[in-house]
Order: C-alpha cells, then sequence, then structure tokens
C-alpha cells in the first residue's frame, strides 16, 4: 500500500519477558491482551506540541471508523519523566477511549522502542528538554506481526484501509 512499509515480525514472543510498562489505567499493561486484535502503536510525548497530537487524531479517527473490539490504540511514551499515569489518565482517553497510554522505567520504554525499531532522543531546549523521534504509526496484526508502518502525515482515511485489510486477512 502506499505510504506504508510491510514490516512482518512475530513481536508477542519476547514483548512480555521483556517490557513491563504501566497503563493509564494505574495497572501493569499484559501485551497478550492484544491477541487478537489490530493494534495502532505510537511512540511519542505529552508535551509535543504539534505531531504526536496529530498522529494520536488520526489513530482516533481510525479508530471510530473500525470495529470497536477487533481494533485497540496504544500510545507509548518517550518522556516518562513527565509522562506520569496520572499525566496519561487524561491524556491519552482525550483523543479516544480506546488508546490505552503507557509509560515505564527509562529502561522498558527503550526496550519497547528497540523491539519496535523506534529512534528518540532527549534534546535540550533551554530550562527545559523535548524530544525527537519516530513517528510512523506502527500496525500489529491479530498475531502480534508488524504489518505496516504507517508514515507521519497519512491520513485517516489510509490507516483504515490498511487495518480493514489486515483485519479480512485475520492476520
Amino acid at each position: 500500500m502506499t505510504g506504508s512499509v510491510s514490516a512482518d515480525r512475530v513481536v508477542y514472543s519476547t514483548i512480555d519477558d521483556s517490557v513491563n510498562l504501566t497503563a493509564h489505567t494505574g495497572k501493569e499493561f499484559e501485551f497478550d491482551s492484544l491477541k487478537g486484535k489490530v493494534a495502532l502503536i505510537y511512540f511519542g510525548f505529552t508535551y509535543c506540541p504539534s505531531i504526536c497530537p496529530m498522529e494520536l487524531t488520526h489513530i482516533s479517527q481510525a479508530l471510530d471508523a473500525l470495529p470497536d473490539d477487533k481494533v485497540i490504540g496504544l500510545f507509548i511514551t518517550v518522556d516518562p519523566e513527565r509522562d506520569t499515569v496520572q499525566k496519561l489518565s487524561t491524556y491519552a482517553p482525550f483523543f479516544h477511549a480506546r488508546i490505552i497510554g503507557l509509560t515505564g522505567a527509562n529502561k522498558e520504554i527503550d526496550k519497547a522502542a528497540k523491539l519496535f525499531d523506534v529512534s528518540y532522543r532527549r534534546i535540550a531546549q533551554g530550562d527545559s528538554y523535548t524530544f525527537d523521534h519516530s513517528s510512523n504509526i506502527i500496525v500489529l496484526n491479530q498475531l502480534g506481526e508488524v504489518k505496516a508502518l504507517v508514515p507521519f502525515g497519512s491520513n485517516y482515511e489510509h490507516l483504515v484501509k490498511l487495518v480493514q485489510g489486515v483485519l479480512s486477512d485475520n492476520g
């Protein structure tokens, strides 16, 4: 499909043992809960002024057009210092009730980023900081395989069509 890169790779076999993240509900996130669902995963940070909210809006619009019980969104922070469970508990659901915000220790975020080939780095900005990070939406199929990397700027209709194709393939 235009605007996406096929990237078939199974991740469930290693993610539970290697990555411990906490959901915006305060509970440990069970990656096994994704089995049987398509997951739209985005790495970002809540203080991002434009790109992260834009991509989360695209995920939200796609979720509105897709079956509730078959597709879920995950927002994995790259800024666990500021993106606490409390912060994510309002941020993630603001975009959509089916987007789960995830945070954890820096080493756990690093593991998740490595698992999904996401790069990020902290950049000093006066007395504060920001992040430079990969901006792809990662599409996992029902079997836990990375089916596509949807680049920044792709419209939500493209994402919907891609996910519908994954759903019809049953993986």
